[in-house]
């Protein structure tokens, strides 16, 4: 698979899909415990936010394609975004049990 299909398509779909939890964590929270979320809240949010990824991602590809110089900021900036969508529900259920109301 070439880096520009990774990046955009592949990488964008996970970077919304991680968007979508993020979502369902700040306005779907159980009210016991900030740092869960039902599965029936967070699913939709969940595919929501994968389907908008995939548009963004459709977006990049076709950018990188068009403008190959463009690739290693795409590259940059996708790999960074993903970073954050996969330790952002880490650190927030990570902080939910150690800190103290």
């Amino acid at each position: 698979m070439k880096r520009v299909q990774l990046i955009g398509p592949v990488s964008c779909t996970l970077i919304g899909a991680a968007g979508g939890n993020c979502w369902a964590m700040l306005y779907r929270a159980s009210e016991g415990e900030r740092g869960r979320v039902h599965f029936d809240d967070s699913l939709p949010a969940f595919f929501l936010g994968s389907l908008v990824g995939m548009f963004v991602g459709q977006i990049v590809l076709a950018a990188c394609r068009r403008w190959p110089r463009v690739i290693p900021a795409a590259t940059l900036l996708v790999t960074t975004l993903l970073g954050a969508a996969i330790v952002a529900p880490a650190g927030w259920i990570g902080a939910e049990r150690w800190v103290e109301p």
